[in-house]
């Protein structure tokens, strides 16, 4: 069997090594201006990967995650193999059960390098409202968990280039994440697809993936609305629930949960050594085809190597259910993983607890952010009241906090003409900021302005319009007033008006 894929495997090879040895003479020029030692250092790397690709094609691929499973010799490092308890102490020790935890449970602010790859003309790529979506979805499903965790997003990197919206898995993805990163933070990148190309058949394209050696995750338009909550629960130590799931009784999870081994060398609880190593995730295989539309499991006839049918959860966010929008949950174990990964990256401005009074936290961001642009902007209600904050952003222990100046809001005159238009920004229980309101029409006209009058900080601004034609208009606000102060500033917005005039 060996001698009759030997030429095919050979020639491959051969092509994939002269592809590899060219790229590399562009690489060594490019490295003109580097030191030799920093060049010949990526290269190694370069070579590395090269060669662990290969290790890559017996593994088990799918299009869904394109994750790599840990080995089991790091997975057995990890504090909780074989002792849960130590992760119900993680979420005792940082006063998660102190009272009942909630949405308004946060325990750490994490700021988030998003890179957006486009072409020149920003025609294709994921646009400004899609960004916008991701990074909601992804805090909706850690609020609505309770995980107490929360991200934002740093100044948006645009990379233009077309070549790079569809990116190869095994080595164009590695490098184009490793020289385009940002520390202390979460990066991301937002590409239309990832592909991974293999020696033997079709090659697959990948939704999401997150890299153990360049920390990044990449994340193709096709992905759905928990792509990247899965994702940085890698970054964040989370492993696949059916993780070894074929690989036999000496590495199979079992389903009971208080199934003991006999025999393999090992002692202990299986479902704390096994799987993704937390007993409250039941044990399961790939789900993928084995989930109906209405998230119920079919496979009803497989069972564990002791003859134990699966019983699995299809709802976990870690877990490959198809369709995707039957993924929902984290467990309280995942969420104590999550825990001890961010507080052992030992950021200080990630937690959250880091003022006694949470008002005074500068990184607290309001539930309609990212709106810094146009393409982002909130809808403005009529009648209704909306609280916005001016947060910082942290960009490293070497740099200055950046302050976030801009929000942007959009609403609709469906009427032929409306009476007049009040937009009133006024001060809320936290520091109130001096405030410009600049409305635009649809197509960028500056409509109207409104600068800040003496007694603002007690009356605030406000903006009004005596008639408005139908149609869409857009708000600007910006702060005037850069703040070294640690304190968070904002303000409550409202509009109003009299009355409409209908069309006759």
């Amino acid at each position: 069997m060996l001698k009759k894929y030997t030429s095919v495997f050979n020639h491959k090879l051969i092509v994939l090594i002269f592809r590899l040895i060219t790229k590399m003479k562009i690489l060594l020029y490019s490295f003109k201006n580097v030191s030799k030692n920093v060049a010949f250092s990526f290269l190694l790397w370069l070579g590395g990967l090269a060669f662990s690709s290969f290790d890559l094609i017996a593994q088990q691929v799918d299009d869904f995650c394109g994750t790599k499973e840990v080995d089991d010799r790091t997975f057995e490092k990890l504090p909780w193999f074989g002792d849960n308890d130590y992760l119900r102490e993680i979420l005792d020790s940082c006063g998660y059960f102190q009272d009942t935890p909630d949405s308004t449970k946060v325990l750490f602010r994490v700021p988030v390098q998003l890179f957006v790859y486009r072409d020149r003309n920003n025609k294709k790529g994921f646009n400004d409202l899609q960004v916008k979506r991701v990074v909601q979805e992804l805090n909706y499903f850690n609020t609505v968990n309770n995980t107490g965790f929360l991200y934002y997003i740093l100044p948006i990197k645009y990379v233009r280039n077309k070549r790079r919206l569809k990116m190869g898995y095994r080595i164009e993805a590695p490098i184009q994440t490793y020289f385009r990163r940002v520390d202390e933070c979460v990066n991301v990148h937002l590409i239309n697809s990832l592909q991974k190309k293999k020696l033997f058949g079709r090659s697959i394209f990948v939704r999401g993936s997150y890299n153990y050696f360049t920390e990044a995750v990449i994340l193709s338009k096709n992905s759905s609305s928990t792509s990247l909550a899965h994702e940085i629960g890698h970054f964040l130590g989370l492993h696949h629930p059916h993780r070894n799931w074929t690989k036999g009784k000496c590495r199979q999870e079992a389903v009971s949960r208080t199934r003991t081994y006999d025999g393999c060398f090992k002692k202990g609880v299986i479902c704390e050594q096994s799987g993704d190593g937390l007993c409250d995730t039941p044990a399961e295989p790939d789900l993928t085809g084995r989930v109906s539309d209405d998230c119920e499991y079919t496979d009803n006839q497989l069972t564990d190597n002791w003859g134990d049918k699966y019983l699995p959860a299809t709802d976990n966010i870690m877990s490959y259910p198809e369709p995707r929008s039957c993924r929902e949950k984290f467990t309280l174990g995942q969420i104590a993983v999550m825990v001890y990964t961010a507080r052992e990256k030992n950021i200080e401005a990630w937690h959250a607890p880091k003022y006694k009074n949470a008002a005074q936290n500068a990184y607290i961001f309001d539930k309609y952010e990212p709106d810094d642009n146009r393409e982002m902007a909130t809808l403005l209600h009529l009648g209704k009241t909306q609280i916005h904050t001016f947060h910082k952003c942290y960009l490293g222990k070497e740099n200055k906090d950046l302050d976030t100046d801009i929000d942007w809001y959009s609403f609709e005159v469906k009427d032929v003409k409306s009476s007049e238009i009040e937009i009133r920004t006024y001060p809320s229980k936290i520091a109130y900021s001096s405030i410009e309101l600049v409305l635009f029409s649809n197509g960028g006209l500056e409509i109207e302005k409104a600068t800040p009058k003496s007694n603002e900080q007690i009356v605030g601004t406000t903006l009004k319009v005596k008639e408005l034609s139908r149609g869409k208009y857009f708000l600007r606000i910006m702060k005037m007033k850069k703040s070294e102060s640690p304190i968070i500033s904002g303000y409550k917005i409202e509009m109003t008006k009299k009355n409409s005039y209908k069309k006759p």
